[in-house]
């Protein structure tokens, strides 16, 4: 029997609900809509991690801060610790001046007496 224009065909077995092209169209389409879920779940972990980095390169540019100034102070301390040192060596090197100094007027005073 040949179709006739205008009049509606009764359905086909392949065109029913039950169809395997029918069923087949169902799971892709949920197949989708699963892969959209993981999509927007993976998208919101990527946002997270994405300000726990920030949130980590915040805290580490603070202690970097932190090391800087820590280390910079140590320098100073050095510094004031080689001047101390440079000060006290001279400090020492005028009083072994000074009593050579004494010596040679000693020396002087005992030839004067002699």
């Amino acid at each position: 029997m040949t179709p006739r224009a205008g009049v509606p065909q009764p359905p086909s077995p392949e065109s029913s609900p039950n169809s395997s092209d029918s069923r087949l169209l169902r799971q892709l389409l949920q197949a989708v809509s699963k892969m959209g879920s993981l999509l927007t779940q993976t998208d919101r972990t990527l946002n997270d991690v994405t300000v726990r980095q920030s949130s980590i390169e915040d805290r580490l540019s603070l202690m970097e801060q932190r090391i800087l100034r820590i280390d910079s102070r140590a320098l100073e301390v050095l510094d004031q610790d080689r001047d101390t040192n440079d000060n006290v060596r001279k400090a020492v090197a005028d009083i072994g001046q000074m009593a050579d100094d004494v010596r040679d007027i000693r020396n002087l005073a005992n030839d004067n007496d002699t």
